[in-house]
């Protein structure tokens, strides 16, 4: 990790001009302490050190995750990243609680890219892209939110993921007819 950490500082100043200004040496350590407090892969390393120093700068100051104390960050960090790269940096999740607690507000081009993030991090097969894709938002959501595999790092997550995806449309339409029960 003290390694990855080094390289990752040296990448750092080098993108910033070798850290010569001021400004750019006080990012970079700010950086580093980031990258200290919130455990990064490379693929989200270089994500955040290949964006322009402004949006650098804020996912330093913004990013605050759910939960502290995972042992890895990388996809909260690609998809904040990316949102403050379009200016949409507030760490939200894409559903938000609506005017009664049956009635979910989800935005579908925010869920989209939580997806594709969600993907990048835990490879998937055809089969399971597709079973996660076709179920409802609200079971997307779940899954993203949810989905936390004992093994990090393995090459196919196709089963668990299925598996997963599975209860957690058992448990919406378990949900929906509870709400239905409750509305007669």
């Amino acid at each position: 990790a003290d390694l990855s950490n080094r390289m990752a500082g040296d990448q750092l100043a080098a993108l910033q001009g070798g850290g010569a200004a001021e400004g750019n040496t006080v990012l970079q350590e700010e950086i580093e302490r980031f990258m200290q407090r919130f455990p990064l892969d490379e693929s989200a390393r270089n994500y955040l050190l290949n964006s322009s120093a402004e949006v650098q700068r804020t996912v330093v100051q913004d990013f605050n995750p759910p939960r502290q104390g995972e042992s890895d960050y990388s996809a909260l960090l690609i998809s904040f990243t990316k949102r403050c790269r379009t200016g949409q940096h507030q760490l939200a999740p894409p559903m938000q609680q609506g005017a009664g607690a049956a009635n979910l507000v989800i935005d579908p081009a925010r869920l989209q890219s939580e997806v594709e993030t969600f993907m990048m991090r835990y490879p998937l097969d055809e089969s399971a892209r597709n079973y996660l894709l076709n179920s409802s938002p609200e079971v997307q959501v779940m899954v993203l939110q949810e989905f936390q595999p004992k093994t990090q790092g393995e090459s196919d997550y196709s089963a668990l993921l299925i598996s997963y995806t599975k209860r957690c449309r058992q448990v919406s339409q378990q949900q929906l007819q509870q709400q239905l029960q409750f509305q007669q």
